[in-house]
């Protein structure tokens, strides 16, 4: 489940594409929505800092990194409850972002959806 190739609307990843991976995720995972990580690029730091401090309040796990390949704010979102896509798509495009898609993890040893430690655990919620 990770961002495909960029579309030629020049995202890399749409709306229906995230739709559908977490349909996948919720089969997988036994018909339980499953956590998810949505991506969203800034061109100005503060924006991407507000967003993200934004989410951060409303319970997401948030990062701001720079993207080495786009020369953007690379924000990253953890929805550990799977479901709350329209929150984050309304923030980003309210902070000025562009919306990206996400990925979400399936453990085939754990036999589940599995959360993406690396927001959580290695970046805070801004930088």
């Amino acid at each position: 489940m990770n961002v495909r190739p960029e579309q030629p609307d020049g995202t890399r990843k749409g709306q229906r594409d995230m739709t559908e991976d977490q349909m996948i995720l919720q089969h997988f995972n036994g018909g339980v929505p499953a956590p998810y990580t949505h991506w969203a690029y800034f061109a100005d730091l503060e924006a991407a800092r507000a967003c993200a401090e934004w989410l951060h309040g409303s319970g997401f796990a948030c990062g701001v990194v720079r993207d080495v390949d786009d020369a953007e704010w690379l924000l990253r979102a953890h929805d550990v409850t799977g479901t709350r896509d329209g929150d984050v798509t309304k923030a980003v495009a309210t902070f000025g972002g562009k919306y990206d898609g996400g990925e979400g993890y399936f453990s085939l040893a754990e036999g589940r959806a599995v959360s993406d430690a690396d927001v959580g655990d290695r970046w805070p919620a801004a930088v």
